[in-house]
């Protein structure tokens, strides 16, 4: 594809990493008809991505929960931040 790890993290400024809620063994809300792994396989998809995006320095990593709405409203705080403060955070 002509692309290179770094090349394609460059391309974002933020990174919001949303964990799988099957780590929790938590079934997927909604019925999502494209998911079709099962929770073993979306966890080991989950370390695999999480592994190749934590490597940017905006990463913010949102846990699962058992609710997604949780999940979104953790998301909004740092895009808040990100939107007041700019990024990367001045203590960075």
């Amino acid at each position: 594809m002509g692309t290179t790890h770094a090349a394609e993290l460059s391309r974002y400024d933020v990174v919001l990493f949303f964990e799988t809620a099957a780590v929790g063994n938590i079934a997927f809300e909604g019925g999502n008809r494209y998911r079709t792994e099962d929770n073993r396989q979306a966890v080991e998809l989950d370390a695999r991505l999480r592994k190749l995006w934590s490597a940017h320095p905006g990463f913010n990593f949102i846990a699962h929960k058992a609710s997604f709405l949780a999940k979104i409203t953790t998301a909004l705080e740092i895009l808040g931040d990100v939107v007041n403060n700019g990024w990367p955070a001045p203590d960075a």
